[in-house]
């Protein structure tokens, strides 16, 4: 009786428990990151793709080149993504008009997260090696979060950030890095306030 609902199953009565789809071409369109009613994704092939920006109205794309733009992350007015430049990686951040550098030429930066106030990424002399470590990016300057030598799959909320490394999950508290008990094997965690999740293997399965 309810012209809104076609699906017991769609409790907001919202596009009728039914998938849209958002792009429909015949390019590559990947890695999507929203945040409320904007979103980012990469498009194109490996070797050349762009980050596009969706602000719920208009497509813009924020890269227009012939290097690979990939692995957005957005929230709230921040995004940032990895820029193959020459033979490095950079973490790059679109500032309304432009896009900058975040971390540092001739290194590799990659895995960047942001909560909408900073962007931390891991980086070292190459991403097919270990980490020197997780770096910060506060919204004026960057630094290295001590003890994340080796750290990848970086998150961020607040002045907590997370990592992977294998001994397991470490958290910078804002003040000092713990090991979190019992995440030994743990892999791509992920921050809310003082909550933290991530996959591990129970022997059988992750």
């Amino acid at each position: 009786a309810d012209a809104g609902c076609e699906n017991p199953l769609d409790p907001f009565e919202e596009n009728c428990g039914r998938e849209i789809p958002f792009t429909l071409n015949e390019i590559e369109d990947a890695a999507p990151a929203f945040s409320e009613s904007t979103l980012a994704w990469q498009q194109g092939e490996a070797s050349d793709s762009e980050i596009l920006l969706w602000d719920g109205s208009t497509v813009t794309p924020l890269t227009d080149d012939n290097v690979s733009d990939r692995d957005p992350t957005i929230a709230e007015t921040i995004v940032a993504w990895e820029k193959s430049v020459g033979g490095d990686s950079r973490i790059m951040l679109w500032t309304g008009s432009t896009a900058v550098p975040l971390s540092d030429a001739g290194l590799d930066a990659w895995s960047p997260h942001t909560d909408g106030v900073s962007v931390v990424w891991s980086q070292g002399p190459s991403r097919f090696g270990p980490p020197e470590g997780v770096y910060h990016w506060d919204g004026s300057g960057t630094t290295r979060i001590f003890g994340s030598a080796g750290g990848v799959a970086p998150a961020i909320s607040g002045e907590r950030i997370v990592w992977e490394t294998d001994a397991g999950i470490h958290m910078w508290t804002g003040s000092a890095t713990v090991l979190i008990p019992g995440s030994a094997g743990g892999h791509a965690p992920a921050i809310s306030g003082q909550k933290v999740v991530w996959h591990a293997s129970d022997g059988s399965d992750d």
